[in-house]
């Protein structure tokens, strides 16, 4: 609720935004990305990763590795910027379970990639700390 009050008091800049996570959480994240993408105007992708290091059916965020996510979101439309779920991520948000860094990830997407645990943190982020502005 406290995340909707904020959007609703900001305006919004057209552009499109990627949500990452397993396969598990989608159902759910996605009805709460388009009720996001509907009171700011963005549009809003939800893409689920199949976890192919510990097998499909390992469906949870936290147990997703950058190579897997790498594989799920090359050569499609990955938007302004894509958020990867902060559990994917040691505790210190610098590795994933196969050690990739997310400048790594980064890199191999081509793209804008940040890491975020909650809708309020992708608010946050773009809003303020990416370097592309969304919010006006």
């Amino acid at each position: 609720e406290k995340t909707r009050s904020r959007v609703r008091g900001s305006t919004f800049k057209a552009g499109k935004i990627v949500l990452v996570c397993g396969t598990l959480i989608a159902p759910l994240l996605a009805e709460i990305a388009a009720e996001f993408g509907r009171l700011t105007g963005l549009e809003v992708e939800v893409i689920p990763v199949v976890n192919e290091f510990f097998g499909p059916t390992v469906t949870v965020s936290g147990l997703l590795t950058g190579r897997d996510v790498i594989a799920a979101l090359q050569g499609r439309d990955l938007g302004d910027v894509v958020f990867l779920p902060r559990a994917m991520f040691n505790a210190n948000g610098e590795v994933t379970l196969d050690d990739m860094t997310l400048l790594e990830i980064r890199a191999r997407l081509g793209t804008k990639v940040e890491i975020a645990g909650a809708m309020g943190e992708v608010l946050d982020l773009l809003c303020q700390g990416i370097g592309i502005r969304f919010c006006k």
